[in-house]
């Protein structure tokens, strides 16, 4: 006999006299002895404690009895025993609602086991089932390294001014939601913005890339927290970020005070005075020609030492490490002081005009 096939089956007698039955007839009768086979799919792929995952066992024939389900967690004490499962449009369709256990124990493959027979009895056949060990659990929390770097002053590091275009990298420590995609939040000290698209991601959808230009207004100086709108494929939520709130937006220019000699002053030496109210990148002095005797050589610009740009030092009478060797007795000079922080601020120039430069000494006359 051939399995799959419909029959006839014919029950027909003679007795000893000759007497024949009539035909006793079954029809039609399936002949089956192919065992059934079933594909499972799941409405999550990857789950995370108490997500209902609704488990699809699909039969390519009529499967009855009502068919049951096992499942087998990593960890111990959540499997679900042989459990009947529910009819969907036909007896070909058996569906069941798992809801995912808690613990980082049960993280990993779900497997599923099904008992099942068709109509013949034939009995479901473990390598007759599909995708039984596809069900990932991730019980695992998220988290998120943040780093930065500044597009628009590509050297300066972890800070940035009004205007600079920064690269914000969040490395999470697995691939994000396949469509669920991840959105930043910017809280400033003032201002903030939401709901940021990334401009790229890598590695699987675990590392995503966005832009953002900094804002205006020294109001808006001081740490920006980044936060971000993520989960995982499970649906972990985000519960530890590193470094989100270690970037500086500074937009406060340095500012210089008690600067010396002030304007109109006589002096015999080079010495100045002045206090900075914060530690600058860079600064200068410069002495430019603005009357008396000629300065050929005019204007003088000093660069400062770096421990000339220490905002924890009030500098007087101070003789420049690099000071002007060329300024001419009898020259009338602006001064000019300069300064520029380390997220590109400049200072405003600060100017001391006029400062009467004299070195040489007077004469006198008796009569």
């Amino acid at each position: 006999l051939v399995s799959g096939t419909n029959y006839n089956i014919t029950f027909s007698a003679t007795d000893s006299a000759g007497n024949q039955s009539l035909d006793f007839v079954e029809t039609p009768v399936f002949y089956d002895t192919t065992a059934p086979t079933a594909a499972l799919t799941y409405s999550h792929y990857f789950a995370s404690v108490d997500t209902v995952v609704t488990i699809t066992a699909t039969f390519n024939e009529r499967a009855l009895p009502t068919p049951q389900i096992a499942i087998d967690y990593a960890g111990a004490g959540a499997d679900v025993a042989a459990t009947n499962m529910t009819i969907g449009g036909d007896s070909t369709i058996w569906t069941y609602d798992a809801t995912i256990p808690a613990g980082e124990t049960n993280n990993g493959i779900a497997s599923i086991a099904i008992t099942a027979t068709d109509l013949a009895l034939n009995a479901l056949r473990a390598v007759d089932i599909t995708n039984s060990d596809t069900l990932v659990v991730d019980n695992t929390v998220l988290t998120v390294t943040v780093s930065y770097s500044n597009l628009t002053q590509p050297t300066v590091t972890n800070k940035g001014k009004a205007g600079d275009v920064i690269e914000i990298t969040a490395q999470f420590s697995e691939p994000s939601h396949s469509t669920d995609v991840p959105v930043m939040d910017i809280a400033y000290t003032t201002d903030s913005v939401t709901d940021e698209d990334a401009f790229s991601s890598s590695n699987n959808d675990s590392i995503w890339v966005f832009r953002a230009t900094l804002p205006t207004g020294t109001n808006n100086t001081g740490y920006m927290t980044v936060s971000l709108d993520a989960k995982d494929r499970a649906g972990n939520l985000i519960s530890t970020y590193t470094n989100a709130d270690i970037f500086l937006v500074d937009n406060t220019s340095p500012v210089f005070t008690l600067t010396a000699p002030d304007s109109g002053n006589y002096v015999n030496s080079r010495n100045v005075g002045y206090k900075l109210s914060e530690t600058t990148f860079s600064g200068s002095i410069t002495w430019t020609r603005v009357g008396g005797n000629v300065d050929a050589n005019s204007p003088h610009a000093v660069t400062l030492a770096a421990s000339e740009l220490d905002a924890a030092t009030t500098f007087s009478d101070y003789t420049l490490t690099n000071g002007p060797t060329a300024l001419v007795s009898g020259t009338n000079y602006n001064i000019t002081f300069s300064a520029t922080d380390s997220a590109g601020n400049q200072s405003l120039d600060f100017v001391e005009t006029p400062v009467f430069y004299d070195t040489t000494a007077p004469t006198a006359a008796l009569t």
